[in-house]
Formats: C-alpha cells, structure tokens, sequence
C-alpha cells in the first residue's frame, strides 16, 4: 500500500470514530448495589417520581414451620412381654462356647417315617 493510502484510510476512521461512539447517559454512570454488581438497583429511586423511596431491610426474615412431635397411642392388643426361660449357660464357656441347639435323639421330629404311599 502507498503511503497516501494508509493516510487517507486513516483519516476516515478518526472521522468514523465519533459517529460509532454510545453517547453517555445523562443521568451518569450506572448504579452500582451493594454486591458490587452494575445495572439495576431497586434502591436508587429516579429523583422526582413522586414515588415514596424503597425501604429494603438489612436482614431478611423467613418463617420455617418446625415439625412439633406429638405421640400417638397404637391402636390393638397390648404387646405380651411374657419373659420365656433360658437354658443356662455352659459351666466353662471356653469349652463349649455355643448351646445346643438341636433337638434331642431320643423326641421324634416328625409324624411316621413310612412313605407316602398312593
């Protein structure tokens, strides 16, 4: 490119430039809140309104409903809390640490030994 070339393109953009510029607000910079966020804020209200000025509070309260627990008798027959005797315990535990538990050779288990037949 020429030297003039490079001027002349450089002088249309200094001439654009202006025209491409966002004109300011007049109204200033935008608002800043309180978290540092730029844009909105409900709490800077337009001067002249007429609007009363938004009160937002510093904490924010939130009723939670707690559970309350209140007992309620089961319905039925009262539980048997009949205590069932227990064998007693092995004499030397380390000998024989686990109880019998299998019935006895001499009581039947079951009804006839025969088959079932047909």
């Amino acid at each position: 490119m020429s030297r003039r070339a490079v001027l002349t393109s450089l002088a249309l953009v200094s001439l654009t430039l202006p025209l491409l510029a966002v004109p300011a607000s007049a109204e200033g910079a935008a608002p800043v809140n309180s978290c540092g966020e730029t844009g909105f804020d409900p709490a800077a209200e337009k001067p002249g309104s007429g609007a009363p000025p938004i009160e937002i509070p510093r904490v924010l309260e939130l009723p939670v409903p707690y559970p309350e627990f209140v007992q309620v008798e089961v319905p039925g027959a009262a539980p048997d809390t009949t205590r069932v005797p227990q064998a007693p315990l092995p004499a030397d535990p380390c000998a024989d640490p686990c109880p019998e538990t299998l019935p006895k050779p001499d009581s039947p288990i079951g009804g006839s030994s025969g088959s079932s037949g047909s």
